[in-house]
């Protein structure tokens, strides 16, 4: 769960930002900050950084969590890097996931022929690869000048591609504009567009988020459900972003209690569950290290 959040607050970050259009100058940059809260508590920040120089885009995004675990706080740090064209086209990435006692590292660097050099480290282990870019993918920058050519008229839809560097994958996305209406920023309401955003995760389903932009098409405060968790991100200063943390426990979150009474469970060797899903509603289930998933 915890990944899961740490990315898509990436993915959520790196487009939004943006220096507005027409002030692309060499060595200009751009810092945001947010607080993040889940279950409304403030777990944690994110900051976006966008570096405009020698005609290439840079675009760092880091978002930090602590959260307790069974009273044990606990916190992961992902940041993700992408360099790119100023048109939008990629010239290399790397994404970092520090877990505490795990950390993970996945570079790429574009070659002729629009392949990928490809890197994965984690624990010792190095592997090498190339693969083929995928073809309409799109990073931060190119995310960022396709909505902003859309802009921000209610009503206008459109779907694309995002290259997600932690996964070295393809996600499906797509947003909607919706109207413009007053928002709370921590105490500091402000009139701002409503977007809402749909990707689809492998193995996930669809993971619906909503956006508030200002007339820059600057994020102000994004609100979303991962798992039955509540997650919002909201723009603030960055010495409130960088301040003191709450102490969030989502361990209970993660399960839910048994319809019947379990009985004798040391001599139990298996148990079947019947799932049933609410009407209307997508049943998936992730696979993982612990289980796999069949439709049968």
């Amino acid at each position: 769960m915890k990944i899961i959040c740490l990315f898509c607050i990436c993915l959520i970050l790196a487009a939004p930002a943006s220096i507005k259009a027409g002030s692309e100058k060499t060595g200009e940059s751009e810092t945001e900050y947010f607080a993040v809260f889940m279950e409304g508590k403030k777990a944690g920040y994110a900051h976006n950084e966008r570096v405009v120089s020698d005609r290439k885009v840079t675009t760092i995004t880091e978002v930090n969590l602590t959260i307790s675990r069974a009273g044990i706080p606990l916190t992961v740090t992902m940041t993700s890097e992408s360099v790119e064209t100023a048109d939008g086209r990629p010239i290399s990435f790397k994404s970092i996931q520090d877990l505490g006692l795990m950390k993970m590292e996945v570079s790429g660097e574009m070659q002729p022929g629009g392949k990928v050099a490809l890197v994965s480290s984690s624990v010792g282990s190095v592997q090498k690869s190339v693969i083929d870019w995928p073809e309409g993918a799109l990073m931060a920058e190119g995310l960022r000048l396709l909505q902003e050519s859309k802009g921000i008229k209610e009503g206008t839809e459109y779907s694309y591609t995002i290259f997600e560097p932690s996964m070295a994958t393809v996600l499906n996305a797509k947003t909607i504009v919706g109207k413009t209406k007053p928002v709370d920023l921590l105490g500091r309401v402000v009139n701002l567009t409503e977007m809402t955003n749909i990707l689809s995760m492998p193995g996930m389903g669809e993971i619906t988020s909503r956006s508030y932009v200002d007339e820059d098409f600057k994020l102000q405060k994004d609100v979303m459900p991962i798992m039955n968790i509540n997650v919002e991100m909201v723009a603030c200063p960055k010495e409130f972003a960088l301040g003191k943390n709450d102490v969030v426990e989502l361990i209970g979150k993660m399960f839910i209690d048994s319809p019947v009474p379990l009985k004798n469970l040391k001599s139990v060797e298996s148990i079947t569950y019947h799932l049933k899903p609410l009407p209307e509603a997508k049943m998936t289930i992730p696979p993982n290290d612990n289980q796999q998933v069949r439709k049968t």
